[in-house]
């Protein structure tokens, strides 16, 4: 059931007000010698405030995408020649490349296979490393999440969720605002942390697995369950402000327009629906004819997603109209990047498409050699590819050639982050990699 807005009347009854009094004076002015007082005009209204941007309430590099409008760019720079790997570790103090290293893939072919159905547990979803100021936060290993420092990896602290579990308890990417990191998993919970202590100020049970990642905008939490349920919570407290269900399992993580009023998310039933961010109405549905795992990427005016049914499309943001859509040779799966001019996504036919942000025309595509389940990262210059057989790819952005590549022999489907001239990877069986170039200055 859709819920009712609810409509604010002040400026109405203010100038209905004024207006009233104007004609009060000019109508009950005596006919007498006295001057006829002519009311003061109102004053002009004061310009509306400047909107702030959405994304300046979190760290850029510490949340999903770079940002709640979902666009997979950074202010970083991707380094141009190739990268040395400096340092590998696992925060839970296990060996690099130990455990299994392929969780949840298949085994890798000559060509591209029709993948599977994806897994409840996320099988096509894994958490980013994220930084945050001096800070580097883990949280896709055994039940944990870590803060680690950024430089020597030393451990500030540990949060154990306190559920044993024989699989990685956390799939999502956690957000980070500058005092508060909220997280999901397969526990059920939604665990809201202070980002600097690593002490839990309130836990949540959603009731059922989370595997998107939470958004934090205007002291509100939100995030959504295998379940199709969407979750408003208080930051300070976790007050339920609304929820609505979608009725189908959701694990991609939403993105939010420009003023943060609607916000985008993709289910398995096919279908991407818009949400007031206020209320959680459903304003609008979109069925891109098979189920969505893509997050969408928000760029003026315009949502641009990745449907299973081997699409991408290029939605309406007020209402859901198709603009464009572009056929892969697959499914698509990864969340697209864009930029002023293109929308760069891969696909499971192992390719990596430059598409005209304006009409999904093919301006270049790129060969990967495998499927491409992280998203992409794109700076000025150049577009940052991890492939699920662990290479790391660098492209040029405007000729799509391969400018670099790096193998690290482990499956990793999570989106990389990058930050001063480093790029920070995390694999299936929780591994972190940094990788620096020494050559770009």
């Amino acid at each position: 059931m859709l819920k009712r807005r609810h409509w604010s009347h002040t400026r109405l009854r203010q100038c209905a007000t004024t207006h009233l009094l104007a004609i009060m004076l000019a109508g009950c002015s005596p006919s007498s010698q006295q001057d006829f007082i002519e009311p003061s005009p109102s004053p002009e209204p004061e310009p509306e405030p400047d909107e702030q941007d959405i994304d300046e309430e979190i760290c850029q590099e510490a949340t999903f995408r770079g940002g709640l409008h979902r666009q997979g760019r950074t202010d970083q720079v991707i380094p141009r020649s190739r990268p040395e790997l400096v340092l590998a570790f696992n925060p839970s103090g296990s060996e690099p490349w130990s455990g299994d290293l392929w969780f949840g893939g298949l085994p890798h072919g000559a060509e591209p296979d029709d993948p599977p159905n994806p897994a409840d547990i996320g099988m096509f979803i894994g958490a980013s490393p994220l930084v945050c100021g001096d800070s580097l936060y883990i949280s896709a290993t055994g039940a944990s999440v870590y803060r680690l420092n950024l430089e020597t990896a030393q451990q500030s602290w540990e949060y154990e969720t306190g559920v044993p579990l024989d699989r990685p308890m956390i799939w999502s990417t956690p957000v980070i605002s500058d005092s508060t990191l909220a997280v999901s998993g397969v526990d059920r919970l939604l665990h809201v942390l202070n980002a600097e202590t690593g002490e839990a100020r309130w836990v949540e049970n959603l009731g059922s697995d989370s595997l998107s990642s939470p958004a934090l905008l205007r002291g509100q939490i939100f995030t959504s369950t295998k379940e199709g349920v969407i979750y408003a919570f208080d930051e300070l407290d976790g007050t339920l402000t609304w929820q609505t269900n979608l009725e189908s399992t959701v694990s991609a993580s939403a993105s939010f327009d420009d003023g943060g009023q609607r916000m985008l998310l993709g289910a398995r039933n096919g279908l991407v629906s818009a949400l007031a961010v206020s209320d959680g109405e459903v304003l609008w549905d979109f069925d891109t004819g098979q189920q969505v795992l893509s997050s969408a990427a928000w760029l003026e005016h315009t949502w641009y997603v990745g449907s299973w049914s081997n699409k991408v499309f290029a939605l309406d943001q007020e209402t859901g109209t198709e603009l464009w859509s572009f056929e892969s040779g697959a499914n698509v799966t990864a969340s697209p990047a864009v930029t002023e001019d293109l929308v760069i996504v891969g696909s499971w036919d192992w390719q990596l498409y430059f598409l005209d942000r304006h009409n999904g025309e093919v301006v270049a595509a790129a060969g990967l050699g495998s499927d491409a389940l992280a998203s992409p990262v794109v700076d000025a210059t150049t577009v940052l590819q991890v492939t699920e057989d662990g290479v790391v790819h660098a492209l040029d952005l405007v000729t799509a050639e391969v400018l670099w590549t790096v193998p690290l022999e482990i499956r990793i489907i999570a989106t990389p982050t990058v930050h001063e001239g480093r790029i920070y990877l995390q694999a299936v069986n929780g591994d972190v990699f940094v990788l620096e170039s020494l050559d770009d200055s």
